[in-house]
C-alpha cells in the first residue's frame, strides 16, 4: 500500500519518504524534516497511536491518519492525540490528496498567523478603537439632537 500510495503521491508533485514501521519513521526524522506525515495505525514494530503524539513531537508536522482500523474509539483517540484528520481505509486516492491539501493549508496558515502576544495586542487595539469610534457616534448623535 505505502509503495502505491507513494508512487501515486510523487506523481502529483509532492516529495514523499516512506518509512515500514515507527523505528524507520523515527530514524528518518533525523535526515528529513517532514511538511505532513500519513500514519497507518498498524504498524509491525508499534501501534500508531502511540507514534502519534511522539512523531507529532519530534517533527512539528501535522499527521493525517490512515488506518483500516477505523471505529469510532480510534479516529476519536487519533484527533485527540493529535491529528489533523483521519482518512479510513479503502479510500479514493483523490480524497486523500484534497484532505492533505487542507491539511498543509492550514498548517501553513497557522505558521504565518501572528504569535500569540501579537494576536493580544491587536485585540486590545482593536477593542480600543472600537469603543472610540462608537464615542464618536454617540456624540455626533447627540449634537444633531
Amino acid at each position: 500500500m505505502s509503495a502505491m500510495l507513494s508512487k501515486a503521491l510523487t506523481a502529483r508533485g509532492y516529495r514523499v519518504f516512506v518509512a515500514a514501521n515507527g523505528n524507520d519513521a523515527r530514524a528518518l526524522f533525523g535526515e528529513v524534516r517532514p511538511d505532513l506525515i500519513i500514519l497507518d495505525l498498524i504498524l509491525p514494530d508499534a501501534d500508531g497511536l502511540s507514534l502519534t503524539t511522539s512523531f507529532g513531537r519530534l517533527t512539528g508536522a501535522p499527521i493525517v491518519i490512515c488506518s483500516a482500523r477505523h471505529g469510532q474509539l480510534d479516529r476519536v483517540l487519533g484527533l485527540k492525540l493529535g491529528a489533523a484528520d483521519f482518512v479510513p481505509k479503502p479510500f479514493e486516492l483523490d480524497e486523500l490528496e484534497a484532505r492533505v491539501e487542507a491539511v498543509l493549508r492550514r498548517s501553513r496558515a497557522s505558521d504565518q498567523a501572528p504569535a500569540g502576544d501579537e494576536i493580544g495586542r491587536w485585540r486590545q487595539s482593536h477593542r480600543v478603537k472600537s469603543r472610540a469610534h462608537r464615542t464618536e457616534r454617540s456624540d455626533d448623535a447627540l449634537a444633531d439632537d
